[in-house]
């Protein structure tokens, strides 16, 4: 194992690498959930993936072109996924949000 920083042990670089908790005797080691991209009910959006972690927010377009907006609340992605016009919602509260074409 590389030890990046030499002030850091190598129980504290393994903790954080391998994304360890202790629960009584057991170790156990966090898996990484994939968001699900989810089809949406749009005449412009096809669908949405919510990183929750990262607050980014993936949408899809019918068009094909994919959008990731960062910086996005739980509770601004709850509001688009209630929200009776998606397009609406997504051009009044995240368009104007920090974004990165990504295809």
């Amino acid at each position: 194992m590389k030890i990046i920083n030499p002030n850091v042990s190598k129980v504290a670089v393994s903790k954080v690498l391998k994304k360890e908790t202790k629960v009584g005797n057991k170790v156990e080691k966090a898996q990484k959930i994939e968001p699900k991209y989810q089809q949406v009910s749009s005449s412009n959006l096809a669908g949405i993936k919510y990183h929750r972690e990262r607050r980014e927010l993936d949408i899809t377009f019918k068009q094909g072109l994919v959008y990731r907006y960062f910086d996005v609340s739980p509770t601004l992605y709850k509001g688009l996924m209630a929200a009776g016009s998606k397009g609406k919602y997504h051009a009044r509260y995240i368009k104007n949000k920090s974004f990165k074409k990504i295809n």
